[in-house]
């Protein structure tokens, strides 16, 4: 069914229902104030919600709505639509011949102004009175200010179209032409562009995995009461992902997942990118869904500064550039999804960098909320995300949880029958079932139990299983065999999984050397901007392996499910934040640095002071914790080995 909104004077308004009665015989949907504006509704908010929705503005031209305001605001809109939106279409039909007259752009500028002077007299009125700020007065002023200054160009593009006149017996005549043109409106504009998307989707996602067991998936959802209140966060259970998009839209434009690493959550966020983009091709929707990880963010690049729009625009045009359309365009159109991943681990090069690099992506959010989008962010922990929500939009947070005990031993009779009972028993006496509350490092640890039933104990020796496993799988391979990366030693060792110790690896190739090297020198350079830098460019990445043929060391990591490549923007990546802190402990393991996670700790010289950090709390919030270098975890992983 096509869809028109009449733009029209109240004063015409016999005129208006005409016209709208004429095109519903037709079955045509329209959409007019007097009917569908909610009593108490905000006027500029339905004009703007009306014509991002209808394929078809139609205007009502006379004296009086060229003297009105909020038309002037509606013709600016469709004009503005019409242009940069796609299927928008803008009719104007006149109901008077004083239009065509040269001199009407005059009276009716003079017209508007005697209105704005009968404004200034009532303001003045009212401040006798003692009423020194007149709100509606003054916008009311500042709308005719406004149309006075688009009143030129208005008239050109009235001038320059097609105007009917439907005044009087040329009714009939020129609403036939009318509706002839409105029909053949195409009725899905976007249905190439749809079509376009589509199939650049699948491809983008052919090699994404986004297996998650829901059974394992615990989320709480925690709302923000205000700075005020003295526990500042409410929670509630929440039963399943579907139900974090399913939370009311208008309430919570923008929310943030939270999660260790480890715990599931971009694998969360590339599901739902899936599970909404499926939704949406059934119900017939025009809503799409796009998938960014924040950590490809630099806000300076060559010397200049990169806002949040135009690295988003850039990530669009890589992914979608065959679909003919701008990620802008469609954000006007208050249709996009935006699941934007570890808002952590932006670039930045210290903590008030990072807090204005927070506040340009709140702002952000904010102008997107606006317009009708939604976004979703992931993060670490609250203390990374927590000035997102404000006053002006309150962001609240879904917090993945930890598996409980329960959970954990239902994940073990799930994904390791026959061998549950034992395994279980290992973990909880060897003290790491808070370590294997973390759904990633269980899974890994049921690939990796043997016949023996034998369990790693902790994370590096479940990353150094991980590994021998992934190098098994591959060492007849044309590309191991070739590169000599394993001697008949290490051959039998993989066979046999005889080690000297828990850690070890192969040792006569250089891969897992190497692999430790990039992953040290990638943490290194990250370090100068105080992130983990986990994703590099293809040509630094070599650069940093240091080996005779560097692109097949890249070639074995991916082959090994350690590194990933990116071959459409030439990026690469370990394929897990704690596989890059794993094999970066390895080389730290070699040569320690216990200055790498020193940090100031006395009272008296901490910065910011204690003070001041409490100064700056709100009254439910807790103390945060002290500054961390970004080596912690690494030099946890090292200190086993």
């Amino acid at each position: 069914m096509k869809k028109v909104f009449i733009s029209y004077s109240t004063k015409d308004k016999e005129t208006a229902a005409k016209v709208k009665a004429a095109l519903e015989k037709q079955n045509i949907e329209v959409t007019i104030d007097s009917e569908s504006l909610a009593a108490g509704g905000d006027i500029s908010e339905f004009i703007d919600k009306s014509i991002r929705e209808k394929q078809v503005t139609l205007l009502i031209v006379s004296e009086n709505s060229l003297t009105s305001d909020w038309v002037g605001l509606e013709i600016v809109e469709s004009l503005a639509a019409e242009r940069y939106l796609d299927g928008k279409q803008f009719i104007p039909c006149c109901i008077d011949n004083t239009f065509h007259e040269n001199d009407t752009l005059r009276r009716v500028v003079v017209k508007i102004k005697e209105q704005i002077a009968q404004i200034d007299q009532e303001i003045d009125e009212l401040k006798k009175v003692g009423i020194e700020d007149p709100e509606s007065h003054l916008e009311e002023k500042s709308r005719k200010v406004k149309l006075v200054q688009n009143l030129p160009g208005i008239f050109k593009r009235l001038k320059g179209s097609l105007t009917l006149d439907i005044s009087g017996n040329q009714f009939d005549e020129s609403m036939k032409r009318i509706i002839a043109e409105i029909l053949d409106q195409p009725l899905d504009p976007l249905g190439e562009f749809r079509g376009k998307y589509q199939r650049a989707f699948e491809q983008r996602l052919k090699n994404d995995s986004h297996k998650l067991d829901e059974r394992f998936v615990q989320l709480t959802l925690m709302i923000d009461k205000g700075e005020s209140e003295a526990q500042r966060w409410e929670r509630q259970s929440l039963g399943s992902i579907a139900e974090i998009i399913k939370l009311n839209e208008a309430q919570y434009p923008a929310m943030v997942i939270l999660g260790a690493p480890g715990s599931g959550k971009s694998t969360i966020l590339r599901r739902l990118e899936l599970d909404y983009h499926r939704a949406q091709i059934g119900a017939d929707g025009d809503r799409l869904s796009f998938f960014v990880p924040l950590n490809r963010y630099e806000y300076e690049s060559l010397d200049r500064k990169v806002t949040p729009q135009e690295f988003l625009e850039s990530e669009w045009k890589t992914a979608y550039e065959e679909t003919g359309r701008s990620l802008e365009s469609l954000l006007k159109e208050g249709r996009v999804l935006l699941l934007l991943d570890a808002i952590n681990e932006i670039k930045h090069s210290g903590q008030k960098e990072y807090g204005q690099l927070l506040n340009l992506w709140r702002k952000f959010a904010i102008d997107q909320q606006k317009r009708g989008n939604r976004i979703i962010f992931t993060c670490r922990s609250l203390d990374y995300s927590q000035s997102l929500s404000t006053k002006d939009m309150r962001v609240p947070n879904v917090e993945l949880q930890p598996l409980t005990v329960e959970k954990i031993g239902e994940f073990l009779r799930v994904y390791l029958p026959k061998k549950e009972s034992e395994v279980f028993a290992q973990i909880k006496q060897n003290g790491t079932l808070e370590f294997y509350s973390n759904p990633y490092f269980l899974s890994l640890l049921c690939e990796q139990v043997g016949e023996d039933g034998e369990v790693p104990k902790g994370r590096a020796s479940l990353f150094t299983g991980y590994v021998r496993a992934a190098i098994r799988r591959e060492m007849e391979t044309e590309l191991f065999v070739n590169e000599e990366w394993l001697s008949r030693l290490d051959r039998l060792k993989l066979i046999q999984n005889n080690w000297a110790n828990a850690y070890q690896l192969p040792v006569a190739g250089t891969l897992p050397e190497r692999l430790g090297h990039l992953a040290y020198e990638m943490q290194r350079s990250g370090q100068r901007k105080e992130n983990k830098q986990v994703s590099i460019g293809l040509e630094q990445a070599m650069g940093l392996l240091g080996s005779e043929k560097p692109e097949k060391m890249i070639e074995g990591g991916v082959a090994i499910s350690v590194l990933e490549q990116d071959t459409a923007t030439e990026v690469v990546k370990y394929h897990h934040q704690l596989l890059q802190e794993y094999f970066a402990g390895r080389r730290l393991a070699r040569e320690p640095k216990p200055e790498l996670v020193r940090v100031e700790w006395r009272a008296s010289e901490v910065r910011p002071s204690l003070a001041e950090t409490i100064a700056g709390l709100a009254n439910g919030d807790p103390l945060p914790p002290l500054g961390q270098t970004g080596w912690e975890e690494t030099t946890l992983a090292a200190l086993p080995m």
